[in-house]
């Protein structure tokens, strides 16, 4: 293990099936990993101190930040606070640690393995890979700036702070929380929040629906992902929530260009549940051998699952085109024409990677579909067949 990982014993909580942990961590190792999420409202071209913060901490200003601007006077007030012989900090500063954006070729992806969790009883470890994520401050951004600007550099050292850690929490729920903590613990006025995170009443409903659908699919016992999806980083299967729901919003979401991908736009939760239970519960029986052997199949690993919801789209169309039914029998038959050694450990290797995704989804489009002059023809029938 490299010297520069971050390694943390926390606490597992569960509240109405979310997940987070609860542990300490030097504030220095915090400062280090950590993003303050700027909402772009004009303030920093305002404020004079502004350069001065951007040159102690990591900030991302856009229009998605779920936080204002520091507020110098009150950062200044807490830093000489800590700095004195009996200042202390007891409450938790909360922190969403997501796998860190990539470019590849095709899309914008996320890092697989920025951070690794392992339970030993009640105690939970968590090794973070600092250059693989980004821990973004959902509440309590001033206390964690200002050992930024102590007068002694030295005192996040050995300073220990108390966090609360989710993983992977997608941003209009990190300003959800901030809302609720910095208001009254009711339900957030919805105007505020879309306000706050600089998402609109639509995107906004797009992610909480696909939250709503993964949700369900992980703690129904007739779905295939049972207790398979990591809730907010919870879980024994190797498919984390985010992975599910990005996928998910790749159909479900308002597109400008290409308009007939969004083909779950207009069904409601049970009718893509529907969907997603016919397709994927199709593909177990269709491999009842391979499907939960995790050791030597990938199908229930981020490399099959992504290969199967890019591919869902082509499975999907071409039974609209040819007015088949698109039930769990008829679905069956139709993966009977590949062979499980195309989701082999051995032939895949071990180590996901988008790289490997895209490349299995590629074959298997072109096994079960057709080549791409096969494929531009299929979308053109598709899309008239929408518009009639």
């Amino acid at each position: 293990m490299t010297s520069n990982k971050i390694n943390l014993k926390l606490f597992q909580v569960s509240q109405n099936q979310n997940v987070f942990y609860i542990g300490k961590m030097k504030a220095k190792d915090l400062l280090k990993i950590s993003t303050l999420h700027w909402r772009d409202s004009g303030e920093s071209k305002e404020n004079k101190y502004i350069h001065e913060v951007k040159e102690k901490l990591n900030v991302l200003t856009s229009d998605t930040g779920i936080q204002r601007v520091l507020q110098y006077n009150r950062l200044k007030e807490i830093a000489d606070y800590i700095s004195g012989q009996d200042g202390i900090l007891p409450n938790s500063i909360i922190v969403s640690i997501n796998n860190k954006w990539v470019d590849d070729e095709i899309n914008d992806n996320f890092e697989m393995d920025g951070y690794e969790i392992s339970e030993n009883n009640d105690i939970i470890s968590l090794t973070l890979s600092p250059d693989k994520i980004d821990a973004f401050i959902v509440d309590g951004q001033h206390r964690l700036a200002s050992f930024g600007f102590t007068e002694n550099d030295k005192i996040s050292d050995d300073f220990e702070i108390v966090v609360t850690i989710f993983i992977n929490l997608e941003i209009p729920l990190q300003a959800e929380i901030f809302s609720i903590i910095n208001g009254k613990q009711k339900p957030v006025n919805k105007s505020l929040l879309y306000d706050l995170s600089s998402f609109n009443q639509d995107k906004y409903n797009e992610i909480k629906r696909s939250h709503s659908i993964v949700k369900w699919l992980n703690s129904n016992p007739i779905s295939p992902f049972f207790n398979e999806i990591r809730m907010l980083g919870s879980g024994p299967g190797s498919i984390s929530q985010s992975a599910f729901i990005d996928e998910l919003l790749r159909y479900i979401k308002d597109r400008r260009a290409h308009t007939y991908k969004s083909f779950l736009k207009d069904k409601d939760e049970k009718e893509i549940i529907k969907l997603l239970l016919s397709y994927y519960l199709a593909i177990k029986q269709t491999f009842k051998d391979e499907w939960d052997d995790r050791k030597n199949y990938v199908f229930l690993k981020t490399t099959g699952f992504g290969a199967l919801m890019k591919l869902l789209y082509y499975v999907y169309i071409k039974f609209c085109v040819e007015n088949r039914q698109f039930n769990r029998e008829e679905l069956k038959e139709f993966f009977r024409n590949i062979k499980s050694d195309e989701f082999s450990v051995d032939k895949l290797g071990k180590a996901g990677s988008q790289g490997l995704q895209s490349e299995l989804y590629r074959k298997l489009r072109t096994t079960l579909i057709g080549d791409e002059n096969f494929i531009k023809t299929l979308e053109g029938e598709y899309r008239e067949l929408s518009n009639n």
